[in-house]
């Protein structure tokens, strides 16, 4: 995943990568890898087999999944914390796009929303 384009979603709790959605919901946290497939695309209206990664984090903040196709099925990925909680991004939209390296901070217990960049600059002529 290092270098390509995926994505990862969110709705307070869901997310998506580099075209990516935060997701996480108390309930879609139990759910396995058809039931997470069918929520990307009934309920996020969002393709489960686009090159994107669909990001769902528990109710308590201890716990992550990472749901993508690889070209031959898809992949589940858990991530459980012992001693701390992840930093989910606060959004009142329903999905969230992050770029892969704010999924990467997330998964290392930054706080995305905390985080303040330096302006993205065009300028139309040099000199």
């Amino acid at each position: 995943m290092d270098g390509d384009n995926r994505s990862v979603g969110s709705c307070s709790d869901w997310a998506l990568i580099s075209r990516s959605t935060c997701i996480a919901n108390q309930s879609t946290f139990r759910a396995g890898i058809n039931s997470l497939a069918v929520l990307v695309q009934e309920t996020m209206a969002l393709d489960p087999f686009a090159p994107a990664v669909f990001a769902f984090c528990n109710r308590r903040r201890d716990r992550m999944k990472l749901l993508f196709f690889d070209r031959s099925g898809f992949v589940l990925v858990l991530k459980r914390l012992t001693e701390d909680k992840f930093r989910w991004p606060r959004r009142e939209v329903p999905v969230v796009l992050l770029t892969t390296e704010q999924l990467h901070w997330i998964l290392d217990g930054i706080d995305i929303d905390a985080m303040i960049r330096h302006p993205a600059l065009q300028y139309q002529i040099a000199g």
